[in-house]
């Protein structure tokens, strides 16, 4: 990796606005990454990730055009943690590794990663900064339920089983609040930004 970027690793639970705080960020002129998009890439048809995740997990997982059904890999592995587990150590290392060939590739001195497993993958390591975006849970399941049209009963499951953050809150150099007042947003943003900067230079 290229020594002078600035990675800022950007994780928080759904529905917390991550993808606000990136969108924001790269108005600013920082190059974004979505490791959620990395990891549907990498299970994809002929994609390492998917050949070993289609072994570990059997042929059932996946649509009648041989893709990888994400509903019933997410059913099977959020029932089970073992099972949980083995899929994250397969997939994790392949998203850190297409993630840090982004960051070499692209001539944007600032970059932002969005995962929301930063920490548990390891992909933390590589960042000058984590930050931490929250929002109350009500905001966080008004905003599942409107993304991804769930009812409110299936938003609710999905958040019970989303990790605690507090291990999270102690590493990080930033917590971002999103309760859903834009401007406050952007101040944090913009705060937290000329602070690394400034630690920067």
């Amino acid at each position: 990796m290229k020594l002078n970027k600035i990675l800022i690793g950007i994780t928080g639970n759904s529905g917390s606005g991550k993808t606000t705080v990136c969108k924001i960020l790269k108005e600013m002129g920082f190059y974004t990454i979505d490791c959620d998009i990395i990891s549907h890439t990498v299970l994809s048809p002929e994609e390492s990730a998917y050949v070993q995740v289609v072994n570990a997990f059997g042929t059932e997982i996946l649509t009648d055009n041989k893709k990888i059904d994400r509903k019933k890999l997410g059913s099977i592995v959020f029932a089970d943690e073992s099972k949980r587990t083995l899929l994250e150590a397969i997939v994790h290392p392949i998203v850190i590794d297409e993630a840090l060939k982004e960051v070499d590739v692209t001539d944007s001195k600032f970059v932002a990663i969005d995962a929301v497993l930063l920490v548990e993958s390891g992909l933390h390591h590589h960042c000058n900064a984590v930050w931490l975006v929250t929002a109350d849970e009500k905001e966080r399941l008004s905003r599942i339920v409107a993304r991804d049209s769930l009812s409110e009963e299936a938003a609710q499951a999905r958040m019970r089983n989303q990790r605690d953050t507090a291990h999270i809150a102690e590493l990080a150099s930033e917590i971002i609040s999103n309760n859903g007042d834009l401007e406050i947003l952007q101040w944090q943003v913009k705060t937290a930004i000329q602070k690394l900067q400034a630690n920067e230079v």
